[in-house]
């Protein structure tokens, strides 16, 4: 398999041998004929008596050949290695393992955001992804210190293949972010109408202006070292005058 991949990629292939020293591994008579992908059903078929093909026998049969996870158009493979198509079910593992707790992650946050949407009687408008968009493109401009839309355009794609942003989780993404600017902004209106009480400003008053207090922490290694400390700061009747706790620290 591994001299196969590398004669398609043109790689001349070395392995070891008995007296110590390199050597072509054998070509031709080792690696299997490759035929093309069109011609895979009539190898598998069989003509009948009535001239009709395996291949021309409906859907029902045995599953497809290994690598491409069944039959059908629906079970064509996403992945080809040279002619040789990836087991799907091999792909869709390895993807979920690499990247599906990101796209987990997306999916219960634009969950959670439909959920605030309805319980608050919000809906997005017609444009709001379009409006995001904007926004998005007119941020990485200003931060770039780019003008021109079509330079800004530019680097809003590249943006998107360095985080691998294809066109459905960007939409994803940028309807997310609709959703929390109506969230904030319907927030924000709430806060508008609410008239603070007399408890509300003498609260944060005294937040601002009230009262400080510094606190100090005397730390020792016993049990024995920590009541001596607790005598100096608070003496018995009869020991003389306590000591400032600074002091003690």
């Amino acid at each position: 398999m591994l001299g196969g991949v590398a004669a398609l990629l043109g790689l001349g292939v070395l392995g070891g041998c008995d007296d110590g020293g390199p050597k072509a591994l054998p070509k031709a008579p080792r690696l299997a004929p490759l035929r093309e992908p069109e011609a895979r059903s009539e190898s598998r078929g069989s003509s009948n008596a009535g001239g009709t093909s395996a291949a021309d026998a409906g859907p029902a049969g045995p599953a497809g050949p290994a690598g491409t996870g069944g039959t059908g158009a629906s079970a064509r493979p996403r992945l080809m290695l040279g002619n040789r198509g990836v087991d799907n079910a091999v792909v869709d593992a390895m993807l979920a393992e690499s990247a599906g707790g990101v796209v987990v992650e997306e999916l219960v946050l634009e969950e959670a955001l439909r959920g605030e949407m309805r319980a608050r009687g919000l809906t997005l408008g017609e444009h709001a992804a379009d409006d995001e968009r904007a926004l998005l493109v007119q941020m990485i401009g200003e931060n770039a210190g780019v003008q021109g839309l079509d330079e800004r355009e530019r680097l809003l794609e590249e943006v998107r293949r360095n985080r691998g942003l294809g066109p459905v989780r960007f939409g994803k993404l940028l309807e997310r972010s609709a959703m929390l600017r109506a969230l904030v902004r319907a927030q924000d209106a709430v806060k508008e109408g609410i008239e603070p009480t007399e408890q509300d400003v003498r609260q944060a008053y005294e937040i601002k202006y009230g009262e400080r207090v510094r606190a100090r922490l005397i730390l020792v290694r016993t049990f024995e070292e920590a009541g001596k400390a607790l005598e100096r700061v608070r003496p018995a009747p009869g020991q003389g005058p306590a000591e400032a706790f600074g002091d003690v620290a």
